[in-house]
């Protein structure tokens, strides 16, 4: 995800009562190459805890998002 952003981190100023999809939505309009890359296969870690797309953001929140785990 780094690759098709450029960067390592970003910060974004949302709407009140946003959610983890609504971020997700922004920075794939910031950033087209994530396309569905993030959201088929990412991980969200709202605040260092798991959370899916449906998670509520507060000021202040810090979101992760992370590549799929693979291996074998």
């Amino acid at each position: 995800h780094r690759e098709a952003v450029g960067k390592a981190e970003e910060e974004l100023q949302i709407e009140a009562n946003s959610k983890v999809k609504d971020v997700m939505d922004r920075l794939v309009s910031r950033h087209p190459k994530l396309g569905g890359l993030m959201r088929k296969n990412s991980i969200y870690s709202l605040n260092r805890s798991i959370v899916d797309e449906d998670a509520k953001l507060s000021d202040g929140d810090v979101l992760a998002i992370f590549p799929p785990v693979g291996g074998g």
